[in-house]
Protein backbone atom coordinates (compact mmCIF):
# COMPACT_ATOMS: atom_id res chain seq x y z
CA UNK A 1 0.00 0.00 0.00
CA UNK A 2 2.63 2.45 1.11
CA UNK A 3 4.31 1.92 -2.64
CA UNK A 4 0.87 2.57 -4.05
CA UNK A 5 0.82 5.92 -2.38
CA UNK A 6 4.80 6.91 -2.66
CA UNK A 7 4.41 5.77 -6.90
CA UNK A 8 1.12 8.09 -6.98
CA UNK A 9 2.69 10.87 -5.32
CA UNK A 10 5.78 10.63 -7.34
CA UNK A 11 3.64 11.29 -10.39
CA UNK A 12 1.98 14.28 -8.81
CA UNK A 13 5.39 15.77 -8.27
CA UNK A 14 5.86 15.12 -11.97
CA UNK A 15 3.15 16.49 -12.65
CA UNK A 16 3.27 19.51 -10.30
CA UNK A 17 6.73 20.69 -11.49
CA UNK A 18 5.64 20.91 -14.71
CA UNK A 19 2.71 22.71 -13.78
CA UNK A 20 5.76 25.63 -11.95
CA UNK A 21 7.58 25.34 -15.33
CA UNK A 22 4.29 26.24 -17.38
CA UNK A 23 2.98 29.25 -14.77
CA UNK A 24 6.22 30.64 -15.11
CA UNK A 25 6.43 30.55 -19.15
CA UNK A 26 2.30 31.78 -19.10
CA UNK A 27 4.14 34.65 -16.68
CA UNK A 28 7.00 35.57 -19.05
CA UNK A 29 4.72 35.90 -22.02
CA UNK A 30 2.06 38.25 -20.16
CA UNK A 31 4.94 40.10 -19.03
CA UNK A 32 6.54 40.76 -22.39
CA UNK A 33 2.97 41.45 -24.21
CA UNK A 34 1.60 43.52 -21.62
CA UNK A 35 5.02 45.38 -21.93
CA UNK A 36 4.87 45.46 -25.68
CA UNK A 37 1.65 47.15 -25.54
CA UNK A 38 2.41 49.34 -22.98
CA UNK A 39 5.70 50.69 -24.39
CA UNK A 40 3.44 50.79 -28.00
CA UNK A 41 0.76 53.10 -26.17
CA UNK A 42 3.66 55.18 -24.51
CA UNK A 43 5.69 55.67 -27.54
CA UNK A 44 2.48 57.13 -29.90
CA UNK A 45 1.12 59.35 -26.81
CA UNK A 46 4.80 61.10 -26.54
CA UNK A 47 5.07 61.27 -30.19
CA UNK A 48 1.96 62.76 -31.02
CA UNK A 49 2.37 65.30 -28.03
CA UNK A 50 -0.68 64.23 -25.85
CA UNK A 51 -1.26 64.01 -21.74
CA UNK A 52 -3.82 62.66 -19.75
CA UNK A 53 -4.03 66.14 -18.43
CA UNK A 54 -5.74 67.12 -22.04
CA UNK A 55 -8.85 65.21 -20.57
CA UNK A 56 -11.12 66.16 -18.47
CA UNK A 57 -10.70 66.44 -15.28
CA UNK A 58 -12.56 63.05 -13.94
CA UNK A 59 -11.29 61.44 -16.89
CA UNK A 60 -7.72 62.17 -15.79
CA UNK A 61 -8.07 60.34 -12.47
CA UNK A 62 -9.74 57.42 -14.44
CA UNK A 63 -6.96 57.04 -16.50
CA UNK A 64 -4.35 57.82 -13.93
CA UNK A 65 -6.25 54.72 -11.57
CA UNK A 66 -6.50 52.14 -15.00
CA UNK A 67 -2.68 53.62 -15.05
CA UNK A 68 -1.80 52.37 -11.54
CA UNK A 69 -3.86 48.79 -12.33
CA UNK A 70 -1.62 48.23 -15.34
CA UNK A 71 1.45 49.14 -13.48
CA UNK A 72 0.35 46.92 -10.84
CA UNK A 73 -0.29 44.32 -12.96
CA UNK A 74 3.62 43.74 -13.81
CA UNK A 75 4.34 43.64 -10.23
CA UNK A 76 1.58 40.71 -10.05
CA UNK A 77 3.71 39.14 -12.51
CA UNK A 78 7.13 40.07 -10.88
CA UNK A 79 6.00 38.35 -8.04
CA UNK A 80 4.65 35.59 -9.78
CA UNK A 81 8.26 35.24 -12.09
CA UNK A 82 10.09 35.80 -8.25
CA UNK A 83 12.11 32.49 -7.23
CA UNK A 84 10.78 31.15 -4.24
CA UNK A 85 14.13 29.55 -2.72
CA UNK A 86 13.01 29.30 1.05
CA UNK A 87 9.93 27.58 2.36
CA UNK A 88 8.77 28.17 6.04
CA UNK A 89 8.96 24.72 6.57
CA UNK A 90 12.72 24.05 6.58
CA UNK A 91 13.23 23.40 10.15
CA UNK A 92 11.54 19.66 9.32
CA UNK A 93 13.92 16.81 7.19
CA UNK A 94 15.75 18.64 4.66
CA UNK A 95 13.98 16.70 1.37
CA UNK A 96 14.77 19.58 -1.40
CA UNK A 97 17.37 22.16 -2.13
CA UNK A 98 15.67 25.14 -0.21
CA UNK A 99 15.40 22.77 2.46
CA UNK A 100 19.41 22.09 2.71
CA UNK A 101 20.11 26.14 1.92
CA UNK A 102 17.89 27.35 4.73
CA UNK A 103 20.08 25.63 7.65
CA UNK A 104 22.65 27.70 9.02
CA UNK A 105 25.45 25.16 10.20
CA UNK A 106 26.53 22.09 9.33
CA UNK A 107 25.30 20.70 12.44
CA UNK A 108 21.58 21.43 11.82
CA UNK A 109 21.67 20.47 8.00
CA UNK A 110 22.89 16.98 9.19
CA UNK A 111 20.47 16.58 11.57
CA UNK A 112 17.57 17.75 8.78
CA UNK A 113 19.13 15.26 6.23
CA UNK A 114 19.24 12.32 9.16
CA UNK A 115 15.49 13.01 9.49
CA UNK A 116 14.80 13.46 5.82
CA UNK A 117 16.63 9.54 5.08
CA UNK A 118 14.31 8.02 8.08
CA UNK A 119 10.98 9.27 7.09
CA UNK A 120 10.72 8.01 4.15
CA UNK A 121 8.50 11.28 2.91
CA UNK A 122 10.67 13.13 0.52
CA UNK A 123 8.65 13.20 -2.34
CA UNK A 124 5.83 13.89 -0.14
CA UNK A 125 7.31 16.83 1.13
CA UNK A 126 8.61 18.02 -2.32
CA UNK A 127 4.89 17.94 -3.63
CA UNK A 128 3.73 19.93 -0.73
CA UNK A 129 6.06 21.90 -1.36
CA UNK A 130 5.85 22.92 -4.96
CA UNK A 131 2.07 22.33 -4.93
CA UNK A 132 2.34 26.04 -2.40
CA UNK A 133 4.41 27.01 -5.15
CA UNK A 134 2.54 26.47 -7.78
CA UNK A 135 -0.65 27.53 -6.58
CA UNK A 136 1.08 31.34 -5.83
CA UNK A 137 2.69 31.60 -9.24
CA UNK A 138 -1.07 30.70 -10.59
CA UNK A 139 -2.62 32.96 -8.64
CA UNK A 140 -0.12 36.32 -9.40
CA UNK A 141 -1.11 35.19 -13.03
CA UNK A 142 -4.52 35.59 -12.34
CA UNK A 143 -4.56 38.76 -10.11
CA UNK A 144 -1.82 40.44 -13.21
CA UNK A 145 -4.15 39.39 -16.04
CA UNK A 146 -7.03 41.14 -14.38
CA UNK A 147 -5.48 43.91 -13.06
CA UNK A 148 -4.07 44.74 -16.48
CA UNK A 149 -7.67 44.03 -17.98
CA UNK A 150 -9.10 46.65 -15.62
CA UNK A 151 -6.34 49.00 -16.17
CA UNK A 152 -6.47 48.47 -20.15
CA UNK A 153 -10.07 48.89 -19.90
CA UNK A 154 -10.16 51.97 -17.57
CA UNK A 155 -7.48 53.92 -19.42
CA UNK A 156 -9.06 53.50 -22.83
CA UNK A 157 -12.64 54.19 -21.66
CA UNK A 158 -11.36 58.10 -20.11
CA UNK A 159 -9.34 58.42 -23.82
CA UNK A 160 -12.94 58.15 -25.09
CA UNK A 161 -15.28 59.34 -23.14
CA UNK A 162 -12.68 62.18 -21.34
Amino acid sequence: MGDEIESYAAQLLAETREEVDRADTKAEILFAAFGIVVAAVLGGLVTRGWSPTDLDRGATVVFWVGSGCAAASFLALGYTLWPRIRHEKACGPASYYGHVRAHDDPETLRAALKRGAESGNRTTEQLEVLSDIAWTKFVGIRVAMVLYGLGATTCAGAVIFG
